[in-house]
């Protein structure tokens, strides 16, 4: 009778801890998709859809087929692929991202509106990013952007160091960055996995940075300096995605 009641304690306690987990992932994309003001869309079509082997292919023969054609919308599934002159974008609280469904428009310069990214330039570097003003820890910027296809902003260039500076403008905040002590030994990886390399890629790290005594493994872009900083992991910062632009 007593370890019944142990079981039946431990039964309760693990579903409240489901439900609390659940609740709070549940919050958490509620908050993303109030962030972006929604990531329901309406598409008006054109005409009928057609199966397009990529989004580069659907994207393209959408101009090709209709003169008018502004969006094309791109089903990583099925593979279909529909064009439109129109996208209305809404509200909706969504548990999980719908990553199904994808939507590339010539004002975005072919980047995927579906999560929010935009088209950025710097001389002949253009890429898609995604800025965020929602401040959270290292982990959930990373698994932010993973959840949009991409990745946390690297600056391995001048270029790309031009583009996050402006961002930096309007948003005003520390960005977390994808540069991170991985394996905490004082060797920093960029988010794609290759390591920080002083003679190859743009060196944006604060003179003094980073440095060696404190246990501070993740990188963030400063609002006050403009420079890189190693900082705590678990802090709370506004970061900024990355991901390639859809070539034709």
């Amino acid at each position: 009778m007593f370890y019944s009641k142990i079981r039946l304690s431990i039964l309760v306690f693990w579903l409240l801890v489901c439900s609390v987990r659940s609740e709070i992932h549940e919050r958490y994309w509620e908050r993303m998709g109030q962030e972006d003001n929604g990531i329901g869309f309406d598409l008006n079509a054109l005409g009928a859809s057609w199966t397009s082997r990529s989004p580069a292919e659907c994207v393209s023969e959408c101009s090709n087929r209709f003169e008018n054609c502004l969006v094309s919308r791109f089903n990583s599934i099925s593979g279909e692929c529909l064009a439109g002159d129109r996208i209305t974008r809404y509200y909706q609280n969504p548990t999980i991202p719908n990553n199904t469904f994808s939507y590339f428009s010539k004002q975005t310069g072919l980047c995927d509106e579906s999560f929010g990214y935009s088209l950025a330039t710097a001389s002949k570097t253009k890429i898609c990013i995604y800025s965020s003003v929602l401040k959270v820890k290292h982990n959930v910027a990373k698994q932010s952007c993973w959840s949009r296809w991409g990745q946390l902003y690297t600056i391995k260039t001048t270029d790309k160091n031009s583009i996050i500076q402006t961002e930096l403008d309007k948003i005003r905040e520390h960005i977390w960055i994808g540069l991170e002590d991985i394996y905490k030994n004082r060797t920093f990886y960029w988010a794609d996995g290759k390591m920080f390399n002083a003679g190859v890629h743009f060196n944006s790290w604060n003179p003094g940075q980073p440095e060696i005594r404190y246990k501070q493994y993740c990188a963030v872009l400063n609002k006050i300096t403009r420079k890189v900083h190693d900082g705590y992991c678990t802090g709370s910062q506004t970061f900024i995605c990355e991901k390639e632009l859809i070539v034709i």
